[in-house]
Parts: structure tokens; C-alpha cells; sequence
């Protein structure tokens, strides 16, 4: 149960750096509150990735605070993370290939040691992806792009997370099926779930977030509501020339 008088999630002056490198995130500071869809937007190489898996306990910090529902969780592990309530969906999605798509929807549910509370959660995973339920006996290795974006939400979806984390939803997919995962991804949110999306084509993201953190060089360049950033011209042609 969240605490609802409380950021859901609170990130305090961050740094994550990767060997003796000049890049990484050298100062993030955020809060998401329940409920919210929130974008982490930037272009390539900014430390989104970085601020994702640092939450998530993936990778050390070399500063800064988190919180989650109202906890330090600096100190736990990532499947300890899992269990509080944040998972990740990964960059690429990073699908078991070689093993059926209900066998990673299994994958995904190990935290919870109910078989029933496991099977409905699977139910319910399905229901929102239809197209997954047509494929469950389907080696996850051959189903589409799409298809794995939406089996990367749904294994996540299995832990029954509080706050659901996805890095780059939009890389690799059509518009089409990027849209139709951006409608699940607002269905969610009615149903009590929180998002934190990083994306580098923020112009695509900011269709649905409520709010947004630009990030440039590591650090937050502007916060926002995303009908600002919309409105921005500097904010679009920095995205145009990305995907240009």
C-alpha cells in the first residue's frame, strides 16, 4: 500500500558514471507521484538509461538518495525492489527468446509465491494484451518487435508493481503499434498504476505523460507539464533534428 501523502518516488542529486568516462548522470533530482505517467526525456547518451537502472538497483550509484513509498531502498537489492513495488521494462526488451511467451509471463511473477494470485495476474496481463493470448505457447524469440514490447510491459506487469519503469518504449516499433501500447499504457494508469517512461524521441512520449524531466548532459535541463514541452519550439527541434 502506498502512502499517499508522500512522492510515490523520490530521487534526490543522483550520479551514476560508467568507468572513466565524461559521460552519465551527474544530477538528477525527480519526484513521481501515484498515478502519473512521467517522462524522462533526452537525447541519446543523457543518463536516462542510467537513472532507470540505478533506481532499480541495477547499477551503483556514485551519489544521491532514493525513495520509494516513503522508504530508503538505497540498501536493496533488485528483486528486494521488485517486491516493494518498482520493476523495470528493459531497453530492447530483453525477452527470454528461447522460451515460450507464458513461460515468461511465469518468469515475470516469481516474486509472488501464490500460483493462484500468479495465474489471475496473468489473466488479467492478457486481457490487456490480446495479441500476447494468441501467442502464449509461441517462442518468444518469433513474434514480432511489437509483440515483444508488449510482452517486456506484461512480464513486468506479473510482479504487480506500484510504479512501472520503461526504458525506450517507442525504439524499434511502428507507429502503430507504439500507439495502440500508448492506450494500454493510459488504461493502466486509470487502474491506480504509476509510469515513469524514458525516451528519446520525446516528442512520441509526451503524447501521454502528464509531466516531463528534460534531461541534457546528465543533468535536468527543465521540468514541465508535457502540454508545455509540446508548445516549446526549442524542445521540438531538438527531438526533429534527433530523428532526423
Amino acid at each position: 500500500m502506498s502512502n499517499n501523502t508522500l512522492p510515490l518516488l523520490k530521487v534526490e542529486n543522483l550520479k551514476v558514471m560508467i568507468g572513466n568516462t565524461k559521460s552519465g548522470l551527474r544530477d538528477l533530482s525527480m519526484s513521481i507521484n501515484e498515478g502519473e505517467i512521467v517522462g524522462l526525456i533526452g537525447l541519446e547518451g543523457c543518463g536516462k538509461s542510467l537513472a532507470l537502472q540505478a533506481i532499480m538497483g541495477q547499477i551503483e550509484k556514485q551519489n544521491g538518495k532514493i525513495e520509494f513509498n516513503g522508504e530508503n531502498i538505497e540498501f536493496l537489492d533488485t528483486s528486494s525492489r521488485v517486491k516493494a513495488g518498482l520493476n523495470l521494462v528493459p531497453q530492447r526488451r530483453k525477452v527470454f527468446e528461447n522460451i515460450t511467451v507464458r513461460e515468461n509471463l511465469v518468469l515475470g511473477g516469481h516474486t509472488i509465491k501464490d500460483n493462484e494470485t500468479v495465474r489471475n495476474i496473468m489473466e488479467e496481463c492478457l486481457e490487456v494484451f490480446p495479441r500476447l493470448q494468441e501467442k502464449t505457447e509461441e517462442l518468444a524469440g518469433k513474434i514480432s518487435s511489437g509483440e515483444k514490447m508488449m510482452l517486456g510491459i506484461a512480464r513486468a506487469l506479473m510482479s504487480d508493481p506500484m510504479l512501472l519503469m520503461i526504458d525506450e518504449l517507442c525504439l524499434g516499433i511502428s507507429p502503430l503499434v507504439r500507439d495502440d501500447i500508448f492506450e494500454k499504457l493510459l488504461f493502466l494508469k486509470e487502474t491506480g498504476l504509476t509510469v515513469l517512461v524514458a525516451e528519446q524521441k520525446g516528442l512520441d512520449i509526451l503524447e501521454i505523460v502528464d509531466r516531463a524531466y528534460l534531461l541534457d548532459n546528465g543533468r535536468v535541463a527543465s521540468i514541465g507539464k508535457a502540454e508545455d514541452f509540446r508548445k516549446s519550439e526549442k524542445v521540438r527541434k531538438m527531438f526533429e533534428t534527433e530523428d532526423n
